[in-house]
């Protein structure tokens, strides 16, 4: 398999990707299925309401299947890098979604239409919620957010 369209997964009951370990372009990792070599997620499991993104991600695009359904949270590892313009669109029932972001300082964000859903609860680590709060801003509104720490 060479390439798999946007959002191919969404809607899907999937429970698992098993992918062959010398397949050179596709790898799964915790439930979520990445392209090998960008790195780019393709899709997520989303369990009990919550998507956890793997480590071995790096992009969040447009287009990323959350699968099977509602999601209330998303966790974001240290090592994304970047969210993409409209990462969020293909969410189901977006709205007060929860984000978690571990990392220091926030992914570099698109330069237009990669912002947070509205009525978002936004959680950072302790000691980083203004950090990431200047970050947000110099492209997005942040208004309907709500900024808290890591618990």
């Amino acid at each position: 398999m060479k390439k798999i369209g946007s959002e191919a997964f969404s809607g899907s009951r999937i429970t698992k990707f098993c992918i062959n370990p010398k397949n050179k372009y596709y790898a799964s990792n915790n439930g979520c299925l990445y392209n090998r070599k960008s790195r780019e997620l393709v899709a997520v499991r989303v369990k009990g309401g919550v998507a956890r993104i793997s480590s071995r991600v790096k992009v969040i695009p447009k287009g990323v299947s959350f699968y099977p359904g509602y999601v209330k949270k998303i966790v974001f590892p240290n090592e994304i890098k970047k969210l993409s313009a409209y990462w969020r669109h293909s969410i189901p029932y977006l709205n007060k979604i929860k984000l978690v972001f571990t990392g220091e300082s926030l992914p570099k964000l698109a330069s237009a239409n990669a912002d947070f859903p509205m009525d978002s609860v936004v959680y950072v680590p302790k000691g980083r919620i203004k950090t990431y709060k200047k970050a947000y801003q110099r492209k997005y509104d942040d208004m309907d957010l709500k900024w808290e720490k890591l618990k």
